[in-house]
């Protein structure tokens, strides 16, 4: 999505409360400090406070995914792990006592103008995290892509969880921490939440229900329709337009390196089975040549749509244009502004198609459209006339007739799809002058 999610602030912003609260407990009953000692400190304590949060993010926490998108998280995980690489190796440097960093002569009023700046420094990097990191983390992207991607990942919060636990333990052998009662309360009760979550949610996701691959069809070039099957009956956890990352096992052998987008349809719940519409768009096309009935299913989610929390509850109306595969994407945003959000704004979809042989999906939309008076959909065919569906691209000409009574300024627009339809409807959109704040596209 182009536009941001207002949740994105929620970590940073928590994580800065704690620095901020354990740093006055110290500073409470401490001696004067010089420059170096002060960067120790602070570098000390904020490394510590960015352990937690990445440990906090690495939780399979159900409340957090569905607030803030995946995208966001790796943008502020990114971050932190930067922060977490530039406090460390200041408070190894100030440690080690490097000559030219000694400046004993300094008092501690120079120190708290350092303090400050530090600080300044750190508010404006979070605030700022998502954009400035943004390079970086399309660095990585090759090796978040890669083959063992997954095995980095579960191993990289491990990593984190016991680095947290040893740093908490060698904060207890400080006595400038272990003396102050203040201090060793907050630290003791941050620890204990953040750990206390990422060990109840870990033992959690090892007991819940485990999923078999009953039955797979192909759908369209790239997505498939699957239908999983649990021992576990106790489906009602999850709402009709949730999405899953998935993934798929043979064994004790992960097929899936990186997780599939996996979408949930009205009628994905049945019993102890759970039907999904899946994406491959991996180069190998894993699901078509290594997936089998039988394997087992591992669920990561449910995720949030990343329109969501901009959009429900808002009293103007939604366009959602679409073309091809794209409408899972958008069909998905419909479900939870419909089932979950129960939004009263009037939806209208707009799915474009080459010919009437392609279309599917029509018992949904018409299920959806009886369901709830304020949806309705329309399917324009782009290479095939008919009686039926409206013919022709989805152009100025056709948008200037299909929001001819419309009030752009209290109407959203959705497109999503592939990159060259999203982008020409984004152009066409702004050219009949819907401001830029009300058009949000996805690719």
């Amino acid at each position: 999505m182009t536009h941001k999610n207002r949740y994105q602030w929620f970590l940073p912003i928590i994580t800065v409360f704690m620095f901020i609260t354990l740093f006055a407990a110290v500073l409470r009953q401490s001696n004067p400090l010089t420059m170096v000692e002060l960067l120790a400190l602070t570098s000390g304590i904020y490394s510590y406070v960015l352990l937690l949060m990445i440990a906090f993010l690495s939780t399979p926490l159900k409340w957090l995914r569905k607030k803030i998108t995946e995208e966001h998280q790796k943008d502020i995980l990114t971050g932190f792990f930067v922060l977490l690489f530039v406090f460390v190796a200041i408070h190894l440097l100030t440690r080690l006592a490097i000559p030219t960093l000694i400046i004993d002569s300094i008092s501690s009023i120079l120190g708290y103008i350092s303090l400050v700046l530090l600080v300044t420094i750190v508010l404006l990097t979070i605030i700022f995290s998502p954009q400035s990191f943004g390079i970086a983390r399309n660095k990585l992207k090759k090796i978040t892509a890669s083959r063992f991607s997954h095995f980095i990942n579960l191993w990289m919060s491990r990593v984190v969880v016991i680095a947290t636990l040893v740093a908490y333990f060698h904060i207890t052998l400080i006595p400038l921490y272990n003396q102050n009662n203040l201090f060793m309360t907050f630290i003791n009760l941050y620890s204990l939440i953040i750990l206390g979550v990422y060990a109840f949610k870990t033992f959690q996701s090892y007991t819940s229900p485990k999923y078999k691959l009953i039955d797979s069809t192909r759908i369209t070039a790239q997505h498939y329709l699957i239908t999983t099957q649990s021992n576990d009956a106790q489906l009602n956890q999850y709402q009709p337009g949730d999405i899953f990352n998935i993934r798929f096992k043979q064994g004790n052998k992960i097929i899936t390196d990186n997780p599939l987008k996996a979408y949930t349809l009205p009628d994905s719940f049945a019993g102890n089975q759970l039907r999904f519409v899946v994406k491959d768009s991996t180069p190998e096309q894993v699901f078509q040549n290594n997936i089998s009935q039988g394997d087992n299913v591992i669920l990561e989610g449910p995720n949030q749509n990343e329109a969501r929390n901009i959009l429900k509850n808002q009293a103007r109306s939604l366009y959602l244009f679409t073309a091809g595969s794209g409408i899972f994407s958008g069909l998905s945003l419909i479900q939870q502004l419909l089932y979950q959000e129960k939004s009263e704004q009037p939806i209208t979809l707009i799915w474009s198609l080459t010919s009437e042989e392609d279309i599917y999906l029509l018992d949904i939309l018409n299920t959806l459209k009886e369901t709830f008076l304020n949806f309705n959909y329309r399917i324009i065919l782009t290479n095939e006339k008919t009686t039926q569906y409206d013919y022709g691209f989805i152009d100025a000409t056709y948008l200037e007739q299909l929001l001819n009574n419309n009030d752009l300024d209290t109407t959203s627009f959705i497109t999503s799809g592939p990159k060259t339809f999203v982008q020409a409807t984004e152009t066409f959109l702004q050219q009949m002058n819907v401001p830029e704040k009300h058009i949000f596209t996805e690719y």
